[in-house]
């Protein structure tokens, strides 16, 4: 019963009254900034993407009071000046993308006028930022030198860093954006979280346009996390733009997403409020509520809380009180009228049912929006937790099949170094069944080695023609003399018969070789005959050749 008698009254306010506004049918933010240039009046920057309109299709309310809309112009007709702050992902991901990034941020530079400037961040494991560049030659200088690197992104760290930048720097001019060209990947997993980020784009009033550098359908699934904190900003876009369910990405040149961005901020309203007559409140702060309705009856609705020493109102001129030069004469009373009966008790009557359904329909129509804002919230809020679920169990299922595949490729590579190892075990057995298979049909001539001096102390040498014999005290030699003689060097000497002759030279061994009691160790190959003798280690041999 309550809520058809607060309808009908609404319904008769509005036949005695007037159209009432409509309530948002959207409640994204849309006021940037508000600043005063001159006094007694106030800008206030208002980013609506994609709507055009004029003085007529906004109303502003500063407190409790009315403010008249002196004007409404775009940013671009106003000349309001602007500094873009661009945040590029330089990450290792970002490989094949940066010509994407450098085609955008070279349409983003060819737009700007005289006095805009534009900065440069750069996000890796750290962020360093350029100094305020304006000229088009430095600009493409610092655009020339991005390249992709080995490092991880921080990119959420990354937004809350240009936000600031665009709130603190005192360079910054009038009209801000934050433009974040990335892949959309957050590889460090540390510093900032995404919520974080998103509260802090709720909170700046600047609007964020996110660029998706992707190189398939693929990466622009993974880039829809980049485009919340567009749709969460004021008045930001998220590029390149989908089709209408949202699932495919539009085909879009970094110079078309550049050129788009400009234009968008180009299209900024600024819209001029009159001051005057506004009466100073005791306050520290005031609310400025600014609805805007578009062509197609829709409302977008927004308000700033704006401090009170920011704000200097018109001052109100008084006129002085004169006195007359003359005292004039007291009027001689006249007699009173008798008393008319008074209508005032009626009209009061009257004013005060029609104040009571004012006031009911505005609390009815407050607390269903007070409904609507606290059910929107619960579903954004449920939506926000449902996509970080599914981010997290992407970021897992990536995490396995990046183990999997590492796995798969230590295997492959265990494979063919085995592989390998066998070929090379084979290939080695191989050259040693030939070697010896080509040994064995070699000529050969026995020579026996007695020690002199020594009975019983003897050993025949077999030599391949052609083949160079090495004799020593272990197994590094061919033929090993006597591995019980420390005075015998592994390696010794070495011994060759060509078909006609029998040689030896030393080895570099320790104690030297001796012929018939010369020592040889420099004089290279020696011819040696039957009954020569020969000193190598500890003992003295005489040679004999053997059938």
């Amino acid at each position: 019963m309550k809520k058809i008698t607060a309808l009908i009254l609404g319904l008769i306010m509005v036949c005695n009254v007037g159209q009432m506004c409509a309530f948002a049918e959207t409640n994204q933010a849309f006021v940037e900034r508000a600043y005063q240039a001159q006094e007694g009046q106030m800008d206030v920057i208002c980013a609506i993407p994609g709507q055009e309109g004029n003085g007529e299709n906004f109303q502003a309310m500063l407190g409790e009071q009315s403010l008249p809309v002196l004007s409404v112009s775009t940013a671009e007709q106003s000349g309001l000046p602007k500094t873009i702050y661009c945040l590029v992902d330089v990450s290792g991901s970002m490989k094949g993308r940066m010509e994407q990034v450098k085609e955008t941020l070279t349409a983003i530079s060819g737009g700007l006028n005289e006095n805009d400037n534009l900065v440069i961040g750069k996000m890796g494991n750290q962020i360093t930022d350029s100094a305020f560049l304006s000229g088009q030659e430095e600009i493409k200088a610092q655009i020339d030198s991005l390249q992709y690197t080995g490092e991880d992104t921080d990119l959420y760290s990354g937004l809350i860093h240009g936000l600031k930048f665009l709130q603190q720097e005192p360079e910054v001019k009038t009209l801000r954006a934050l433009v974040v060209l990335s892949d959309g990947c957050d590889d460090q997993g540390a510093g900032s979280t995404w919520k974080e980020a998103y509260d802090a784009v709720e909170k700046a009033d600047i609007p964020v346009y996110t660029v998706a550098v992707i190189l398939s359908e693929k990466d622009y699934e993974q880039a829809k996390e980049l485009g919340s904190f567009a749709r969460n900003s004021a008045g930001g876009l998220h590029f390149p733009k989908s089709d209408d369910n949202s699932s495919k990405p539009l085909a879009m040149t970094g110079q078309e997403m550049g050129k788009e961005i400009l234009k968008t901020l180009g299209d900024t309203f600024v819209v001029s409020l009159d001051l005057t007559g506004v009466q100073k409140a005791e306050k520290d702060a005031y609310i400025l509520s600014v609805s805007f309705r578009s062509g197609t009856g829709t409302v977008y609705e927004d308000t700033k809380e704006i401090l009170a020493k920011n704000i200097q109102l018109a001052a109100v001129e008084t006129e002085p009180e004169t006195l007359p030069e003359t005292q004039a004469p007291e009027p001689v009373p006249e007699p009173e009228p008798a008393p008319k009966k008074s209508n005032l008790p009626w009209i009061i009557g009257g004013a005060a049912v029609v104040l009571a359904a004012v006031i009911a329909v505005i609390l009815a129509v407050s607390s269903k929006k007070k409904k609507a804002l606290v059910e929107q919230k619960r579903l954004e809020e449920e939506r926000l937790r449902q996509e970080e679920k599914r981010l997290e169990a992407e970021r897992l299922e990536a995490v396995r099949q990046e183990e999997e595949q590492k796995r798969l490729e230590q295997e492959q590579l265990e494979r063919a170094r085995q592989e390998k190892a066998l070929a090379e075990q084979k290939a080695y057995e191989e050259a040693l069944r030939r070697e010896k298979e080509a040994y064995a049909a070699l000529p050969k001539l026995n020579i026996r080695l007695s020690a002199i001096g020594i009975t019983d102390k003897s050993t025949t040498l077999e030599l391949a023609r052609g083949y160079e014999t090495t004799v020593g005290r272990n197994a590094k030699a061919r033929f090993v003399l006597d591995s019980k003689d420390t005075r015998l060097s592994g390696v010794h000497f070495t011994m060759l018969w060509d078909g006609r002759g029998v040689y030896v030279w030393d080895s570099q061994s320790k104690n030297g070789t001796s012929v018939n009691g010369v020592v040889v160790n420099h004089l290279g190959k020696v011819a040696v005959r039957p009954g020569d003798s020969l000193r190598a280690g500890s003992y003295e041999y005489r040679l004999y050749w053997e059938d």
